[in-house]
Parts: C-alpha cells; sequence; structure tokens
C-alpha cells in the first residue's frame, strides 16, 4: 500500500517498527490497553510466577520499540504516563453519544406480563464475569431476562455458559453499533461485572456508558 502514516494497536507486530520506519512511514502506536499487565491476568500461562517474569520481559520489549514509533496514543492517565513525555497523547475512548428516539420502536414500555430486560454487550469471556452473570440469572428466571451481545471468548466457554442458561437468558449474536444502540435503549438495566484484574482495574469500560 506504501501508506505515510500507519495506525496500529496490536503490540504483537511492534517488532515490526524499525522495518517500517527505514520506509520513511510514520507510525502511531495505539496502547490502549496496560500490556505489561494484561499478560499478568492470563490463567494458562502457569506457573503464576512465569506471567510475572514474562510481564517484565514484554515491558522491556514494548519500551524498546517505542524508540521507533513517532507517537504513542492511549485512553487513561495510568497507561499513557509509561511512555515518553515527547512521544505521548492521551485519547479517551468514549463511546460516540446518539439520540434517543421518540417513537415505539426504540423506546420499550414494561406492560405486567413482560420481564424487565438486563443487557450486557462486548466480549463474552470468562473474566468479564458472563458465567456468573448466567448463574444469577437463573436463580431469576421469572423475574428478569438476560440478553447478551457479542463474541465468545470460545467455544468451549460459550457452551459451558449456554448448557447452564435458563429460558430468561438469551444470545443474540454480534450486531453492528447503530443497532447496539437501540438495543441498550429498549432495556432496562446494563451489566459490566468485569473481575479486577489488573488491566481492568485502570480502564473505562466502555459498555459501563
Amino acid at each position: 500500500l506504501r501508506p505515510e502514516i500507519v495506525h496500529f494497536h496490536d503490540p504483537e507486530i511492534l517488532w515490526i517498527s524499525p522495518f517500517l520506519r527505514l520506509l520513511g512511514i510514520t507510525l502511531i502506536y495505539d496502547s490502549h490497553e496496560h500490556f505489561p499487565k494484561q499478560v499478568t491476568s492470563k490463567p494458562w500461562l502457569r506457573p503464576a510466577l512465569f506471567r510475572t517474569f514474562l510481564s517484565k520481559i514484554v515491558a522491556l520489549y514494548e519500551h524498546f520499540f517505542i524508540l521507533f514509533v513517532n507517537r504513542v496514543i492511549s485512553v487513561t492517565p495510568e497507561i499513557v504516563n509509561r511512555f515518553p513525555v515527547k512521544k505521548r497523547a492521551m485519547i479517551r475512548n468514549f463511546p460516540i453519544l446518539f439520540s434517543a428516539k421518540s417513537d415505539t420502536q426504540s423506546t420499550r414500555v414494561l406492560n405486567p406480563q413482560s420481564l424487565p430486560v438486563a443487557i450486557y454487550v462486548g466480549g463474552l469471556t470468562r473474566i468479564r464475569g458472563i458465567k456468573e452473570l448466567v448463574d444469577v440469572f437463573a436463580r431469576l428466571e421469572n423475574k428478569c431476562e438476560l440478553q447478551l451481545f457479542g463474541f465468545w471468548e470460545s467455544e468451549d466457554f460459550k457452551e459451558l455458559c449456554m448448557n447452564s442458561a435458563t429460558s430468561n437468558v438469551f444470545y443474540l449474536g454480534a450486531k453492528p453499533n447503530e443497532e447496539i444502540a437501540q438495543e441498550v435503549l429498549k432495556a432496562d438495566i446494563g451489566l459490566a461485572l468485569l473481575y479486577p484484574v489488573k488491566n481492568y482495574l485502570m480502564s473505562y469500560p466502555v459498555k459501563a456508558f
């Protein structure tokens, strides 16, 4: 493509930055998560001591290859302050505001026969509390409905959750932002039950807004 600017957010490909700079390309590294702390929350990296060691290696890797990028942007002070002052900039990752329509298609009106609707939008993963949500709503089968939107972390995890789901739990797939906005308007309760892992403790989950 021979672009003038490359904006990327995968730390796994930071190593290619020196080669792109040799081609005269301006590089923007979008560090929207604390990569070293993200490593410490991977349960499949065992033992825990190895995760700690790997986290330090990852931090060194990231800071070395940052030398070759032109700018680093991030979304929270805790993350952006990790990088050199001359290269860093903070750009908040808040959702775009949308206006609620007044018609009945976008505003859900409860009636005595309908259950309140709780909604979760985002990655359907273990550390985002999805299994716990499904288990809780099993106790609320006749009191509240749960709607899940997004992609599952794996087929095995999807099977684990949905096999124990009761009749008030619905997986409705992944949808475009415009459609999701309308689903959020129709719902009564929004859910964001992320685990308190180090990476999440310094983030602002878009789903909460």
